[in-house]
């Protein structure tokens, strides 16, 4: 709350801006309680100007209220009309029997003059001298009774009841009466000095009448011809616009809010099959890179390649161009329109080795998933390069005749990395120079079977790699029976 303590005034425009007054606005709508407090019976209350504007100066002195009610009573609208008002001790002053005994009488009323009615002019009067007293610092809060609901006074509610459903005509035109006589009367209120105006609609109520109904006799007669056009430019039928303009505006919600729920769904669907696709990729291309290395008969390995690749992009035609010739002398895999791809020029290469020895390259054409591309090469080059510097460095320390291992380990759905082992029977290292053997600061110092010197930049290299991608490696060794080097990397290498 604020500190500065604020006029009612501010404080209820303060409140209406959204912004935090020094307190809460307290509106309490005092009518007939200015009497007792002025020893007057409530007909004598209201009898004068003067009575009224001197209770609601001694109630809101009394309780800190925020406003000033110019209202007296509410059927002193219909006393504008030539009503009688009936007044009791004990309670506000209510309706007499309703003026409007037949509802052809409707025909013959006429909208009372504000200003030269007797009742109302008491109103004004009084809301004139409430707008000297308050120097506005305080509201004052006029009352219009609506014309929907005024025909509760005017005729009664049975009468009223049977004209809004069974006699259009009659109902119309009291409307436009009653609409006239709100207008004025609520007009003539603001320019007396009142802040603003209480629109009074019980019969409103849902719980009085249907909503349905409310909308299609709530409709000014006036913009009938509107509607109408309206009607005919959204194809709904008028006798159901009112009534339909807030069924379109629901199912439009409605709609956009299906639409919504409807494209997230699918967009949770998409992630989630991407998901599944992306590790079910993952796996496969594990699974087959796995299967190349057992691999010993070159045939074998060139058909095991080209099933690879037809798994993972289902292009239109591979090429294997041999190290050597040029793509025109290459062999195609599949059958078709092979001049048209050459001349192309689109395609995904990926050089070929096997045995250390490099047998060309294979061109793959307009691929199914092109934005795999670039994972799936990330991938096949990360682990081709990290595996062939384990062999190439296990190959240089073992014995002719000796055995060189690389293992793919099984896993399970939940894990996160993929691990390998690159195990060989060769001359091995002590324990103490093997926790060295990925530092940079290491110089190596033993020579491979065949008299090679060597440098230690290729295990260094496979360190960084690894590490580079997230993964580790570790080495087991042994003197004179060999090492055994463990490198695991994410299911996911980007």
């Amino acid at each position: 709350m604020k500190d500065k303590t604020m006029t009612s005034m501010e404080r209820v425009l303060t409140t209406l801006g959204h912004k935090e007054p020094d307190r809460v606005p307290l509106f309490l709508l005092l009518t007939m309680h200015g009497a007792k407090e002025l020893g007057l019976t409530i007909k004598e209350y209201f009898s004068r100007p003067e009575y009224v504007v001197e209770g609601q100066l001694r109630m809101r002195k009394k309780y800190s209220n925020d406003c000033y009610y110019g209202l007296f009573y509410t059927p002193i609208e219909v006393e504008a009309f030539g009503a009688e008002v009936l007044y009791v001790d004990d309670g506000p002053p209510n309706s007499s029997t309703p003026f409007i005994h037949d509802k052809s009488q409707v025909f013959n009323m006429v909208s009372p003059k504000v200003k030269e009615t007797k009742a109302l002019h008491k109103v004004l009067e009084a809301i004139r001298m409430l707008k000297e007293k308050a120097r506005d610092e305080v509201p004052i809060i006029g009352v219009a009774v609506s014309p929907f609901s005024l025909p509760v006074m005017q005729m009664g509610f049975e009468m009223y009841l049977e004209v809004l459903v069974n006699h259009p005509d009659v109902f119309q035109h009291l409307m436009r009466i009653n609409q006239e006589f709100c207008i004025e009367w609520s007009n003539a209120q603001l320019e007396a000095g009142a802040t603003a105006i209480c629109y009074f609609d019980p019969v409103s109520s849902p719980s009085m009448i249907t909503r349905q109904h409310y909308l299609e006799t709530g409709i000014r007669s006036e913009n009938e011809i509107k509607l109408k056009e309206l009607s005919e430019y959204m194809g709904v039928p008028f006798e159901i616009l009112p009534v339909g303009l807030d069924y379109i505006r629901q199912k439009i919600n409605a709609l956009i809010f299906q639409w919504r729920t409807k494209c997230e769904k699918r967009q949770t669907r998409i992630d989630i099959g991407r998901a599944n696709e992306k590790l079910a990729e993952y796996t496969m291309v594990f699974h087959q890179i796995e299967s190349l290395m057992g691999i010993t008969e070159e045939k074998l390995f060139f058909e095991k390649v080209f099933a690879l690749f037809e798994s993972l992009f289902a292009p239109v035609n591979i090429l294997f161009v041999p190290a050597g010739c040029s793509p025109e002398n290459g062999i195609w895999f599949k059958e078709n329109d092979q001049t048209e791809l050459l001349t192309e020029g689109k395609y995904f290469v990926a050089p070929i080795m096997f045995g250390n020895e490099n047998y060309g390259q294979i061109r793959i054409y307009r691929v199914k998933f092109p934005d795999y591309l670039d994972r799936y090469r990330q991938m096949v080059d990360v682990l081709t390069g990290i595996i062939g510097l384990a062999v190439s460095n296990a190959i240089k320390f073992t014995v002719k005749g000796g055995r060189i291992e690389i293992i793919c380990f099984a896993e399970s759905e939940n894990e996160e990395f993929r691990s390998f082992c690159v195990k060989d029977n060769g001359i091995g290292v002590t324990q103490d120079k093997s926790t060295n053997l990925f530092k940079k600061v290491h110089k190596s110092e033993t020579s491979g079977t065949e008299r090679e010197p060597g440098t230690g930049l290729g295990l260094m290299l496979i360190n960084e790699l690894i590490r580079y991608h997230g993964g580790e490696i570790t080495v087991k060794s042994e003197l004179g029976k060999g090492s055994c080097f463990s490198f695991s990397l994410p299911r996911v290498i980007v």
